[in-house]
């Protein structure tokens, strides 16, 4: 990402990466199931316990970041990797 940042950054164009941690989405649920072996509100308890905010992301708040990046407001932002993980990361 860092390398395509740098190459971009010639044509005006940006490269930012986001890195969701666990989303309310089907294909989680079913990591969580298989990860735990517990059901899956169960497993998702599970799961939250490990994310310090306490709750998984919605697709819409990756999502939000996503246009948030893509807007002029960013326009000197590139290069940035950004964790969507409810503080998993720190």
């Amino acid at each position: 990402m860092r390398v395509a940042a740098k190459e971009a950054a010639a044509r005006q164009a940006r490269v930012n990466s986001i890195h969701p941690g666990p989303t309310s989405t089907s294909f989680q649920t079913d990591i969580e199931v298989r990860a735990t072996g517990l059901d899956p509100a169960a497993a998702a308890r599970a799961f939250e316990e490990m994310i310090p905010l306490g709750r998984h992301a919605s697709p819409e708040e990756i999502a939000r970041l996503a246009l948030f990046l893509a807007g002029n407001e960013t326009r000197f932002i590139t290069g940035a990797t950004i964790a969507v993980d409810g503080g998993m990361s720190i």
